[in-house]
């Protein structure tokens, strides 16, 4: 291998032949979507020989590669052997030599983990050239083959995870700890635990092992596999927000040295020599027409709107349009306790869900660090602008503006358009819940607060510590299972779940009530009340907020089914998408084509 090579490099000089050639195979698929002539015919045959070349050669190199790697291993591992009898032998005249020896073993281990993170990018990429061809392949000839194929791919061609190179250089990292117990850079976080993060670690561990099993939603449902980082490798800013156990800052910087896998495998390294360019921008060498063009902005996007991340992408696109796209999660420092457990449940079973889970309306983990369970991990998510909590006081701004001096000067088109905002907010938040309730996964914490926005004003549902899965062996009724009460944020907490009743989905829907009611009113419900009090008139006296007649009569009359004392009376989420729908229907949806194309994307 050349060292101080860059990976472009040394693909265009040595390993082009084992790259996928993605540019010619995405040439090789219909230009309009379902499209079947000759031509298609006989290019559909070239370009599946050119997908069975790629996966033999991939192999081989892998193979050629992986003997290098384990001989370079034993090489180093003989010589730390040797510097270490030295070390040992107490003999003054060996410390010179050992000395200069343990320089020269630095630098080749330094170089030893350069190139396996050259051979972990390459593979990385070519991974992601194998599932993002294969998406095309189903879109452009309406096929649904891209799961099976990849299913075969992860049996035949394992080392695509790149796990074994991953233990390599994890084992590199270690090497020395032979000579130095201490050596920095242990890859095993238990060796570093303190006997406390020992214990909290197994407790979290016990809890995750619980919810998995006989669980049929992960049954069914394949995990996807997330990136993994060291903190070192992020560099954070400012903080975007903090709850009772975990804080949120942007990411200003991934500190990586992977390639965005879009713009790699756009490089037409068969044909050009030219530079690569890791943006999506119309001026690359390699891009000579318009439809190149757009197809590698498409590309961009849809890695973006996607659910698989990949290192690469994320650090030469950390920074949108109109600010940082990514946020970390983790745990605050000051936790103590029975605290520092349950958050580091709570950020476990959150990155458990989410690499589920996978809904338009659901915030998009990218990536997580450290192990999880322990008090150290943390999670990757996209990042949101602002909270429904904070855009509701916008609005209520707004409102108050268009509405006029004691209605004087009303501007009624504008109010239209703002309710409008409103009633797509809930929709969309309404689609999110209908999806979690049709895996059988209820929320638990439904509140503004627990509701952001991103750059394209979509509605996302975060913060999923509290999610839970309704099972069988929990259930003691129609809709109701034996889970912990007073669970969630009392304001929005269903009479039943306040007073440790069995429930069910029907506490989600009780609590997107009283959050549609502060959406309409933009006024925060029960305000002032403490604890006795709302549980004096709320739980007991079935008090709740006041209607104003001029809402659409649908809508009030849905509140008042979905805030039902009698949980039974509730609708579901089917339902109150129906609503909300049609509601939208009758004002016109041109206020917000982001919203049209969610809808056309269900069923969700």
């Amino acid at each position: 291998m050349k060292f101080g090579k860059t990976l472009e490099e040394i693909v265009q000089e040595d390993w082009k032949e084992y790259a996928l050639n993605y540019r010619q195979m995405k040439k090789l698929l219909p230009k309009e979507i379902g499209e079947v002539t000759s031509t298609s015919m006989d290019q559909g045959d070239q370009f599946w020989s050119i997908y069975d070349r790629s996966k033999q050669v991939l192999a081989t190199f892998y193979k050629e590669k992986e003997e290098w790697a384990e001989a370079e291993m034993k090489d180093l591992q003989n010589r730390v052997e040797a510097i270490s009898n030295k070390l040992s032998s107490n003999d003054i005249t060996n410390n010179r030599p050992a000395s200069a020896d343990t320089k020269n073993l630095d630098e080749s281990i330094f170089y030893f983990l350069g190139e396996i993170d050259l051979l972990i990018n390459f593979i990385r990429i070519n991974q992601t050239g194998f599932s993002k061809i294969l998406k095309k392949f189903d879109k452009r000839t309406i096929s649904n083959i891209r799961e099976d194929k990849l299913k075969q791919l992860a049996k035949t061609h394992s080392f695509l995870d790149c796990k074994e190179l991953l233990s390599l250089k994890c084992r590199a990292k270690n090497i020395k700890s032979k000579m130095n117990p201490v050596a920095s850079g242990n890859c095993n976080p238990m060796d570093q635990m303190t006997r406390e993060e020992t214990d909290i670690w197994r407790r979290s561990i016990l809890f995750l092992e619980n919810i998995e099993q006989g669980s049929p939603f992960f049954a069914k449902n394949r995990k996807r596999q997330q990136p993994t980082f060291e903190i070192e490798e992020i560099e954070t800013g400012s903080v975007l927000g903090s709850g009772e156990y975990g804080i949120v800052k942007e990411i200003r910087k991934f500190n990586v040295t992977d390639h965005c896998p879009i713009c790699f495998l756009n490089k037409d390294f068969f044909e050009s020599s030219s530079q690569l360019i890791c943006k999506p921008v119309t001026n690359s060498d390699d891009i000579n027409t318009e439809q190149d063009d757009n197809d590698l902005e498409q590309e961009h996007e849809e890695e973006i709107e996607g659910d698989e991340a990949n290192r690469g992408f994320m650090r030469h696109h950390c920074l949108g349009k109109v600010s940082r796209r990514y946020a970390i999660k983790r745990l605050k420092k000051n936790l103590t306790g029975t605290q520092r457990i349950d958050g580091s449940i709570d950020i476990a079973i959150e990155a458990k869900f989410l690499s589920t889970l996978s809904h338009p309306n659901i915030i998009k983990i990218r990536g997580v660090g450290g192990l999880s369970g322990h008090s150290d991990y943390f999670i990757v998510l996209d990042r949101l602008n602002d909270t429904l909590e904070e855009r509701c006081n916008k609005w209520k701004k707004s409102a108050k503006k268009f509405e006029g001096f004691f209605g004087l000067n009303k501007k009624k088109d504008e109010l239209q358009i703002l309710f409008s905002e409103r009633l797509i907010a809930l929709f969309d938040i309404c689609r999110a819940m209908r999806y979690l309730h049709k895996n059988n996964v209820i929320y638990r914490d439904l509140k503004p607060e627990n509701i952001g926005f991103d750059v394209r004003d979509t509605a996302l549902i975060f913060d999923f510590g509290l999610v839970k899965e309704l099972q069988p062996k929990d259930k003691t009724g129609i809709d109701e299972y034996r889970l912990s009460g007073k669970t969630g944020t009392r304001r929005y907490m269903a009479p039943e779940v306040v007073l440790c009743k069995p429930y069910g989905k029907s506490a989600d829907v009780y609590s997107f009530a009283i959050l549609m009611w502060q959406v309409l009113a933009l006024t925060e419900p029960y305000s002032g009340y403490d604890y006795e009090k709302h549980a004096k008139l709320v739980v007991k006296g079935k008090l709740r907020p006041k209607i104003k007649p001029s809402w659409p009569f649908l809508l009030i009359d849905i509140l008042q089914e979905a805030w039902a004392d009698e949980a039974s009376r509730r609708p579901d989420f089917n339902r109150l998408c129906e609503i909300l729908s049609g509601e939208l229907d009758s004002v016109g949806l041109s206020v917000s084509n982001r919203t049209v194309k969610l809808m056309d994307e269900g069923p969700w």
